[in-house]
């Protein structure tokens, strides 16, 4: 193969590359369009003559029309390049009727073929480099941005990043780049560890003194790079519950240190590959996105567009990137049949036939890769002769690039193609010293073997520490003709060359479980015990998607390894269910954990059934509402349904575990007793949550018990037991205090706030709020985040003030969303269907509440509130019939049931004002004797949702209804005054006018 010819040439201090398409003067470059570019290069090389204007036209616009106006203004563009007059010019002298001469000295720089020159070769893109630059120098006066360039395979997205890293560096800039590999898994965030070793590295500290400097931040990026000292134990930690946490300092404390380092030189953070990027790299850039807007850094990522579908994890990422005030997304496009040949005349170091040019247009279509492949292809040394840069012109194109690549590979020498294969199979970007071990080869050998595939055009130097293919088109090309068996044998290889490293800090384990995985049956055993290492080490890194991912590949492993060993795969069906259930993945958590209970039973393993159940609950009770059957919470910011088909499946795990006081057996009493919500199960449910809370007492562990007091809580559900309510509530409030469990301190304080203000102790339940709200914030938990916003518009309704409710309740729904909270949407349906009762717009709650409140559907009939909530609105409607059949159904057995409910006050709200409107008064009279007892209470429905203020402008209504104006007077007066000390306007106004109403009705 003959590597391009470099020219070079210099006058008045400006120096001319014709390789690398360049114009410097001095250390600057100088920019100039491609067409000025060709027109001073052929003048230079032609600078004994005169060039007429007929061959300008045939050498830099070929087979193109142009006029003369475009020739001029090309030449303009280059005089003020060069800084040469036209009137007076001392570099390009105008021939008038004959042409253009250059007229300067030229020095010719002469130097050896340079086999490098294609492999820098760049061209075009000069709009997409001029976005970069001014992208990043708004970045660095303090204008953080976001650039994402889409692309094809082989497009040349790579190469732009590295001709903008280069260009940007040489001004000053840092540019730090971060990639993910074609074949094998990365551990999680891989490519920020790439970017912050780059960073950390180029500030040329130790780490011990990184570590110092860093201070309290060190212990969070030890997750990313452990080698910080003084940061061990913190990154050894397990994930925890205040797993949301952790993952706010490790994203804070990033963005922290890329601000903080920005401050010294702009930032550039170019992030190639995407698309290949692991799900928590993504979810770190958004977070960095928002964080650093304000800050000098650009943040540019390249990806395949070829590669996204609906469910990539990209494609979430892109749409949340849509938020960002400074994002700008291009599309990186095929060059121009003049960039083309530009590209093929660099390649081929002359200039090739004008036929073969325009056959390499046409057959790449632009794309870059194609086009410098096949211009490579076509150039051929010839054999024998003396003038080593000859060549012929092969006009055979090949079919595909894969046999293009092919026959660059057979062009190499055995031992060369040996290599070549071993390193497609570790991945585009390789280290020497894996591939040395990997093929038990002298290192010094492999730099020789490296060389040969770099002269053939395969390999490219990547860093000072690794080799990686061209592109990854070549790479997956080489992979590909690998057969079966040879592949097999090469991952193999190549998980025990990585294992053979030593200990990396857990860098590699994921691509070892992947090699292992992909190395055939010998090494599935191997597979499954690196998948488990990987999975748990992405779990102690906070990327628990990739966890899950890896637990997958043990799953499939031990398939093959040993498919008789249930036991195993059970527990990794637990530690899978686990890993996805903290990634908020809950119907596949919800699969895995069933699945895992179905194998526990089959083995009669109670321990296991048990952690499997519970992880089940856990995920059914997060999920997805309008699939359960039950209302009720399991933490302050879920809204759910509960499955209580879980329930014989959890007695059964528990009949079936030893009767020793252990906090697994307390976890799954607390659970069944929380899924027993109706009303007829209340006895049961008291027996369970008192049993609960008395193992978790004689075990010892302040989790379980906090789980079995909040148990307590819900199985006092109802205004009978408000005071024990409180009570078991403030104890697990206390408990959550001492453990220091920031979870549990929000989750005892969110419903305990709901119960204070249900006794009519609203500054209590103020200052629980406020308290829960400081604890998310300070301890960063993004999931609790909704829950005050929700109050806030619980509040502003109560209080009138419509326009703040709707505030507060699109903000909770955008918080929820950020937090990936699956009950977001229900939530926002249910306060927004409250917003539409209050101001009484019938018409758009009717079209409204079929599709917002069809979570609440399945279960229309089985919770008192809702279905008294449709009932009133069924009247109000004109379907007064359906609306009295509703109520005699409610009123059974004289309201009993309805007492005993947990949302007894609630349901009575509306069922008050149900025979009110329809003048109901048998069943008003009966519903006023239980609702009696309650007129000091306040109404609130379920956590928060919704408040309707006093009871006793309820119980006014329902007085007024059977005749006892008296009575109806005094509540009404009461409801006033209690509403007005509440902040209640918009209940205190009704009340004034009930009142008013029934001072027109009284007789006389």
């Amino acid at each position: 193969m003959t590597h391009a010819r470099r020219a070079r040439f210099r006058f008045e201090g400006i120096e001319v590359d014709s390789v690398l398409r360049e114009l410097r003067r001095g250390p600057e470059r100088v920019p100039l369009a491609p067409k000025p570019f060709e027109l001073l290069l052929l003048l230079v090389v032609n600078r004994h003559r005169s060039v007429s204007r007929a061959e300008i036209l045939e050498q830099v616009w070929p087979g193109v029309h142009v006029s003369d106006a475009t020739l001029a203004s090309t030449l303009r563009d280059l005089r003020r390049a060069l800084g040469d007059d036209g009137r007076q010019s001392r570099l390009v002298r105008t021939l008038r009727g004959v042409g253009l001469r250059f007229i300067a000295p030229v020095e010719e720089i002469r130097s050896a073929p340079d086999p490098d020159a294609e492999a820098r070769l760049f061209v075009g893109r000069a709009e997409l480099l001029g976005r970069l630059h001014a992208a990043l120098a708004a970045a660095s006066r303090g204008q953080g941005g976001v650039l994402l360039i889409a692309g094809p395979p082989g497009i040349g997205k790579t190469r732009l990043a590295d001709e903008f890293a280069r260009q940007a560096r040489a001004e000053g800039s840092v540019v730090l780049i971060g990639r993910s590999p074609e074949i094998g898994a990365a551990f999680s965030y891989r490519p920020w560890t790439q970017v912050l070793r780059e960073l950390l590295d180029g500030a040329g500290r130790a780490p011990e003194g990184l570590a110092s400097e860093l201070g309290p931040r060190a212990a969070d990026l030890a997750r990313l790079l452990p080698e910080l000292a003084g940061a061990a134990a913190a990154s050894a930690a397990e994930p925890s519950d205040e797993s949301d946490a952790a993952l706010f300092r490790l994203f804070d404390s990033t963005a922290s240190l890329l601000a903080r380092a920005a401050r010294r030189a702009p930032i550039a953070l170019v992030f190639d590959d995407l698309d290949r990027v692991d799900r928590p790299s993504l979810r770190l850039l958004e977070f960095a996105a928002d964080e650093l807007v304000a800050a000098r850094v650009l943040i540019v990522g390249l990806y395949r567009s070829s590669e996204l579908g609906g469910e990539h994890p990209l494609a979430e990422t892109l749409a949340e990137l849509q938020r960002h005030p400074r994002l700008q997304s291009c599309r990186l496009e095929a060059l121009s049949p003049d960039e083309t040949a530009l590209l093929v005349r660099g390649c081929a170091g002359g200039d090739p036939p004008a036929d073969v040019v325009r056959a390499i247009q046409r057959r790449s279509e632009g794309n870059p890769f194609f086009a410098r492949a096949l211009a490579l292809h076509w150039v051929e040394p010839v054999q024998g002769t003396a003038d080593a840069d000859a060549g012929r012109w092969v006009r055979e194109v090949p079919e595909s690039i894969r046999h293009l690549v092919r026959g660059r590979v057979l062009r190499l020498s055995e031992p060369c193609r040996e290599m070549v294969a071993a390193a497609a199979v570790l991945g585009r970007e390789f280290c020497a010293e894996v591939l040395a071990r990997m093929l038990d080869a002298d290192e010094d050998g492999l730099a020789d073997l490296e060389e040969e595939a770099r002269r053939a055009g395969l390999l490219e130097p990547s860093h000072p520490f690794a080799t990686r293919f061209v592109h990854a088109l070549v790479q997956e090309s080489v992979y590909a003709e690998l057969a079966p068996a040879r592949r097999r044998e090469l991952h193999r290889l190549a998980g025990e060359a990585l294992e053979s490293g030593g200990d990396d800090g857990g860098r590699h384990l994921a691509e070892i479980a992947r090699h292992f995985a992909l190395g055939g049956e010998t090494t599935a055993p191997r597979a499954v015990e690196a998948a488990v290492r990987a999975a748990r080490e992405a779990e102690r890194r906070l990327g628990f998607a990739d966890g899950s991912d890896l637990y997958q590949l043990a799953l499939s492993a031990l398939d093959r390894a040993n498919p008789l060993d249930r036991a195993r795969r059970c527990d990794l069906l637990v530690a899978l269910a686990r890993a996805l259930l903290r990634d908020r993945e809950l119907e596949p958590a919800a699969r895995a954990a069933r699945s895992a209970v179905e194998l526990a039973h089959d083995l009669g393993s109670p321990v296991r059934q048990a952690r499997a159940a519970l992880v089940l609950a856990a995920a059914r009770e997060l999920g997805s509402p309008a699939r359960l059957s039950r209302a009720s919470l399991v933490l302050a910011e879920h809204a759910t349904l509960r499955d209580v088909a879980l329930v014989p499946l959890l007695e059964e795990s528990l009949a079936a575990l030893a009767p020793e006081p252990t906090p697994l057996r307390a976890l799954l009493l607390a659970e069944i007793s929380k899924l027993l919500f109706d009303g007829a199960e209340e006895k049961r449910r008291m027996q369970l949550s008192d049993e609960a809370v008395a193992v978790a007492r004689a075990s010892d562990d302040p989790e379980a018990l906090a789980a079995a007091l909040l148990a307590r809580r819900h199985a006092l559900a109802g205004p009978a037991r408000l005071d024990d309510r409180i009570a078991a509530i403030s104890e697990a409030v206390a408990r959550a205090d001492q453990m220091g469990s920031a979870t549990w301190r929000i989750v005892a304080r969110s419903w305990r706030a709901a119960d204070l203000l249900e006794s009519g102790n609203s500054a209590g339940a103020e200052l629980d709020v406020e308290t829960a709200e400081r604890i998310a914030r300070d301890e960063h938990l993004q999931r609790f985040e909704s829950f005050p916003l929700r109050w806030r518009a619980m509040r502003a309704l109560l209080e009138g003030r419509f326009a703040d409710a709707r505030i507060a309740i699109d903000e909770a729904l955008a918080a929820g969303h950020h937090a990936r909270d699956p009950n977001a949407v229900p939530w926002h349906g249910g306060q927004l269907a409250a917003l539409m009762l209050e101001e009484e717009r019938w018409e758009e709650l009717e079209a409204f509440a079929p599709e917002a409140l069809s979570w609440l559907e399945p279960s229309r009939t089985r919770i008192p509130g809702a279905t008294a909530f449709f009932a009133r609105f069924d009247a109000v409607r004109g379907r007064t019939d359906r609306a009295r059949g509703t109520l005699a159904t409610l009123a059974a057995g004289g309201f009993e049931d309805l007492e005993r409910g947990p949302d007894f006050l609630v349901a009575g709200s509306f069922l008050a004002e149900l025979c009110a409107f329809l003048d109901e008064r048998d069943h008003a009279g009966r519903l006023y004797a239980k609702l009696a007892p309650y007129a000091e209470r306040i109404v609130l429905v379920e956590h928060a949702l919704a408040c309707r203020g006093s009871a006793s402008l309820f119980l006014g209504l329902l007085a007024r209804t059977v005749g006892r104006a008296d009575a109806a007077r005094a509540h009404f007066e009461r409801a006033i005054e209690v509403n007005t000390e509440l902040g209640a306007a918009r209940y205190s106004e009704r009340a004034r006018a009930e009142l008013a109403l029934l001072g027109r009705n009284r007789p006389g």
